[in-house]
């Protein structure tokens, strides 16, 4: 179990990189309603939450597209399956304020929660 909180927690820059140090290129591309929800990320918390922050688990429980939401100073905030909350809404599991209560933001963290676009 210590073993896949290990890799939850890792820093992706240090661990993911090649020989030249560059960034080792995700498992898979994010399926469009992935992308939808990394785009709610990226209004609630900031420009800065991009794909390139995305990471891919493979562990049972948690498997699916991941990103730590940062805030714009920089600080990681929550950690978001992507892959859960596309389909979680797909499928009615999550209406529209659940979707924006899980991504949060600097206004939730502050109690009032701002509404945006639906994962369609």
């Amino acid at each position: 179990m210590l073993k896949w909180i290990g890799r939850i927690f890792r820093n992706p820059r240090r661990a993911d990189t090649d020989p030249q140090g560059q960034l080792a290129k995700p498992t898979r591309e994010l399926t469009k309603a992935e992308q939808e929800v990394l785009s709610l990320v990226q209004q609630a918390w900031g420009p800065q939450n991009t794909v390139e922050n995305v990471f891919f688990m493979d562990q049972p429980g948690c498997e699916g597209a991941w990103i730590f939401a940062m805030a714009p100073d920089g600080t990681r905030q929550r950690g978001l399956n992507l892959t859960n909350i596309s389909a979680w809404y797909r499928d009615g599991t999550y209406s529209h304020e659940d979707v924006v209560g899980a991504i949060g933001g600097p206004s939730t963290i502050r109690g009032t929660a701002e509404t945006s676009n639906p994962v369609a």
